[in-house]
């Protein structure tokens, strides 16, 4: 049996060796190795590892549980050590590992192979491309505490927090950048904040705004939600006097809006459901499509395809967008897709249909700037033997046809007078009614 043994030690430095990155390994087929070392309180570590086998084909590769190689961990905050190395038969029952091999080494820069039990070039290949893992530590046998009573000699600048590293061995205390901060800790002025809205990392959605040590995600006006990418981001709103659509999104991901009634009374929930009533009759490219409904619910909800580009009023008077794509060849385009979708409301749809709310803000407009009526809330379908309907006051003043005020009758012509004030609305960019212009010119 012969016996070797070796001494490392850091303890003029302010180093330790990581006890999270190194393991104490051993290589070899009859070989035991101690570690040891003594703590800077009296406390000492003493651990082993044990390598044996019979025969290179008992090896695996990659494997350090005992047959060929070893290996154990080491405590915390360890400066110094010693090992002992002790073959049992001095190699003479194996002759195909002609030495023992102990170390300490960085885990992940290890794989053992079985070759490695009797290439005798091992130790120059371990010395060259295994490293072991040092740690640094300031202030050797104090605690944050102590180091903070001495603020000249204290090394943890602006921003910064401080951890004890391991009282119980060689002490000594680390300097970190708190959370949102970045840079040196132990250099003038310390930690400086990181502009998280300028990492592509960030997690918001739309809108960032960084703040010391953090950012905060928003939306933008007329948007709702957290602003978060992992959560509900930003979704558009657009209220009108009886209801809210907010955007969404379906269980197979599509993009939807979802209309929730303003009040749980019986006339909404009528009206509600005057408009699944509607819709299911409809099918037609410059129509929103009515994808589903919750009728049960104490409000109800509607849910339509959504439509990503807004309202035409809101191009129109430049509130979304501007009127940059809105030329004369456009505008055409827009007024024959309105047209094309209430001739086939009066026309073409199974029971014919009058909407009684035309309006710039009715009408949406998708990616490609196509047109879709909307809002069927106060439509009604007209019996086949009839050409119009008697009904309470419905659209809004500027749009509604004025033979109403007289008959309190609307009939498929108050659609095409509606369509027509729009298209108005459209080549002149002036509202239908405006209080800022002059009396004879408000309406």
């Amino acid at each position: 049996m012969k016996s070797v043994i070796a001494m490392i030690g850091l303890n003029s430095l302010p180093l330790v060796f990581s006890d999270t990155a190194n393991k104490f390994t051993v290589v070899g087929c009859d070989d035991v190795s101690v570690i040891q070392a003594q703590g800077s309180l009296g406390r000492s570590f003493t651990s082993g590892c044990v390598a044996v086998c019979s025969k290179p084909q008992q090896v695996l590769n990659g494997s350090c549980s005992g047959t060929g190689c070893c290996q154990t961990s080491i405590p915390k905050g360890l400066k110094a050590f010693y090992i002992s190395a002790v073959s049992l038969s001095n190699h003479t029952n194996v002759s195909f590992n002609p030495c023992s091999y102990a170390f300490l080494a960085e885990q992940d820069k290890f794989s053992f192979n079985v070759s490695d039990l009797s290439d005798l070039t091992f130790v120059e290949r371990t010395l060259d491309n295994v490293p072991v893992v040092l740690q640094w530590v300031v202030g050797v046998r104090q605690t944050c505490l102590q180091a903070q009573k001495k603020l000249s000699s204290y090394a943890c600048h602006q921003n910064t927090n401080c951890t004890d590293f391991d009282i119980a061995t060689a002490g000594g205390y680390r300097c970190n950048c708190l959370p949102g901060y970045d840079g040196n800790p132990y250099l003038t002025p310390g930690c400086t904040d990181i502009d998280e809205c300028g990492a592509p990392t960030n997690l918001c959605s739309h809108i960032c705004s960084n703040t010391k040590g953090s950012y905060i995600c928003s939306c933008p006006k007329g948007y709702l939600g957290d602003g978060l990418n992992n959560g509900t981001a930003c979704y558009s709103i657009h209220s009108s006097l009886f209801a809210t659509s907010i955007q969404g999104k379906s269980k197979d991901g599509r993009e939807v809006a979802i209309k929730k009634s303003r009040v749980a009374d019986q006339t909404q929930v009528e009206q509600f459901i005057n408009e699944v009533v509607i819709l299911t009759q409809i099918n037609h490219r410059n129509v929103v499509k009515l994808l589903g409904c919750c009728l049960e619910t104490e409000v109800p909800l509607l849910v339509y395809e959504f439509i990503s580009n807004g309202t035409l009023f809101e191009h129109i008077h430049q509130t979304k967008g501007g009127i940059s794509w809105l030329t004369w060849g456009n505008c055409i385009r827009i007024a024959a897709e309105a047209a094309d979708a209430l001739a086939y409301l009066h026309s073409a749809a199974s029971i014919p249909i009058i909407h009684r709310d035309v309006k710039s803000t009715n009408i949406l407009l998708d990616e490609n700037y196509t047109a879709k009526i909307s809002d069927f809330g106060a439509s009604r379908l007209v019996p086949m033997d009839q050409t119009r309907v008697t009904t309470l006051v419905q659209g809004k003043l500027g749009y509604l046809d004025p033979e109403y005020f007289h008959t309190s009758q609307l009939t498929e012509k108050s659609d095409v007078y509606s369509l027509g004030v729009v298209l108005a609305e459209l080549i002149t960019k002036e509202k239908p009614l405006s209080l800022d212009r002059k009396m004879e010119e408000r309406n």
